[in-house]
């Protein structure tokens, strides 16, 4: 798990919020409530953008960028795979109709190296790697 910005689309303007982000593969998964702004906005536009990586106690550590399209789901399987114990505090359980999953794909990801400031630029299907 990690925490990680998330943009979504309000009004035709970016709105970030912080998120806890797990992945499987390149998909990323959030969890959040159904009814949340968040969730609204990607029914609306499904573009989303992602960043993770350096923090206040580490700001030499590479990060990432991540340009997806977002999903909102709701099915059994998924929320039982994403569900943690800490979410206990806000949900009844991985059954509990006001708690969904966001799943971002990717289309393209920038890895960011503190060292070199170069970025390296994955672009999609399955996320080809692109020249530096």
């Amino acid at each position: 798990m990690k925490l990680a910005a998330l943009a979504t689309i309000k009004d035709k303007k970016p709105w970030v919020r912080f998120v806890v982000s797990y992945n499987d593969d390149l998909n990323l998964y959030i969890s959040t409530y159904a009814s949340s702004r968040k969730v609204k906005q990607i029914k609306k536009n499904p573009n989303v953008h992602v960043t993770m990586g350096a923090s206040l106690e580490n700001l030499k550590a590479p990060y990432v960028q991540i340009a997806g399209c977002a999903s909102i789901r709701n099915d059994a399987m998924i929320r039982r795979k994403c569900w943690h114990n800490y979410m206990k505090e806000y949900y009844s359980g991985p059954d509990d109709p006001a708690y969904v999953v966001i799943e971002v794909k990717p289309q393209l990801i920038e890895y960011m190296d503190s060292e070199t400031h170069k970025p390296i630029i994955y672009k999609s299907e399955k996320v080809k790697k692109l020249k530096k």
